[in-house]
């Protein structure tokens, strides 16, 4: 899915008017395509870094910089990182089309690599606006349209399954919390009945007490009144007995 990088390091001109920064910064430039080929892939980086050192500016440099790094990304994965970098700043330099087009290919590979699908159908896109009858780009367009529709649908699913879970997790909460609820009323009713069967008895026993009460007083009532009752009899009988003799002489 990669493109294969172009040398199009500056021609040189038979003329005096070349100057030696020139020279420099296109012979490293055609010293790293020469490793490219022959993928010594760390060394043409070196060689291109050398020729940016030199023209900061230079979009052959970065593009080749960019596949160099490209290719060493088994190896690491900043090498990735990097080399998205060297093509964003190649194509915001580049006036070209044809240069832009293979830009914005290899930029999508690399976002295709990094399962970066929307950003991968968007370089794609933009390389094939560039140049239109690019068939390599237009498959490539296509995979990763296929897989950022593939990667919605997971994450659509993802997002229902995790709806789901959130319901049933809200749900059982709601049940904890009836549940709590059911044992705390439970509580209470038993509570009250308590209280309730508390009150009943101290009224119970507050009605027993004053029965209690009234009974002896009765008892007591009835005690004076024997008493009474006795000792009138004897008065009454002794009275019979003595006559008038109970009388005070005068």
């Amino acid at each position: 899915m990669r493109k294969k990088i172009y040398l199009l390091s500056t021609l040189f001109c038979c003329t005096l008017c070349v100057t030696a920064q020139q020279m420099t910064e296109n012979d490293y430039i055609r010293k790293g395509n020469q490793l490219y080929a022959d993928s010594l892939f760390e060394k043409a980086e070196i060689e291109y870094r050398k020729a940016l050192d030199l023209n900061p500016s230079s979009t052959d440099a970065m593009y080749n910089l960019g596949n160099a790094l490209f290719n060493q990304i088994p190896q690491s994965n900043d090498k990735g990182r990097e080399a998205m970098e060297q093509y964003t700043t190649a194509a915001k330099l580049e006036t070209d089309k044809n240069k832009l087009a293979h830009i914005y290919h290899n930029l999508g590979t690399l976002m295709y690599m990094a399962q970066q699908y929307p950003q991968s159908v968007e370089a794609y896109k933009e390389s094939l606006r560039n140049n239109p009858y690019d068939d390599e780009t237009r498959y490539n367009l296509a995979k990763a349209m296929h897989m950022l529709k593939n990667q919605q649908n997971q994450q659509d699913q993802q997002q229902e399954q995790e709806n789901q879970e959130q319901q049933q997790e809200q749900q059982q909460q709601q049940n904890e919390q009836q549940q709590q609820q059911n044992q705390e009323q439970d509580k209470q009713q038993q509570n009250e009945q308590k209280q309730q069967q508390q009150e009943s008895q101290q009224q119970n026993a507050q009605q027993s007490d004053e029965e209690i009460s009234k009974e002896n007083a009765e008892q007591m009532l009835n005690a004076v009144m024997q008493d009474e009752r006795e000792i009138q009899e004897k008065v009454n009988k002794m009275q019979q007995q003595h006559g008038k003799t109970l009388d005070k002489d005068w």
